[in-house]
Formats: structure tokens, sequence, C-alpha cells
């Protein structure tokens, strides 16, 4: 992978959750990422974990529990668990 892929890839799970809450479909997002549903979730819960552990040290950082909440009943409603394999 190209340093430009490597760049994408890494800052992708960011433009995912920004077009999921701004009301695109799960399905859509999946297919112009090139991904399963599944994957899509994956990927994004990766970066989403980091996202809320930041939150809890500083609430102005990271990412509130109500945008997880919502990005999660997204994928749960288009058929991905992103909670798979969630750690305790």
């Amino acid at each position: 992978m190209t340093a430009l892929g490597r760049w994408m890839w890494r800052w992708s799970p960011v433009t995912i959750h920004r077009a999921l809450l701004a009301g695109a479909a799960v399905h859509a997002v999946a297919d112009s990422a090139a991904l399963t549903v599944v994957q899509l979730a994956a990927h994004w819960r990766q970066w989403a974990d980091e996202q809320r552990r930041l939150h809890t040290f500083d609430c102005r950082f990271g990412m509130p529990p109500d945008e997880y909440t919502q990005v999660c009943a997204l994928f749960a409603a288009a058929g991905a668990d992103p909670h798979l394999g969630a750690a305790s």
C-alpha cells in the first residue's frame, strides 16, 4: 500500500462517521469504500473505540456517547453488529 493509501485508510473512519451522521445510507458508504457493511463497521469501530476512550479523559475531545450510539444503531439496522467482538 502506498503512503497515500495508508493515510486514506487511517483517516477513513472519520469520513465514515461524518457521512453516517449526515444521513448517508450505510450500504452506500460501504459501497463507496469498497467494503462490506460488516468490514465497514469493524473499521469504524476500531477508530470509534479510541475516540470514546479519549472522550472519557477529556470531554472536549473524542466521541460523545450519543454519537457512538447513533452510528451503532445505523450499523445494526444495516445488518452489522459493531459490538461484535467488543472488549469488555
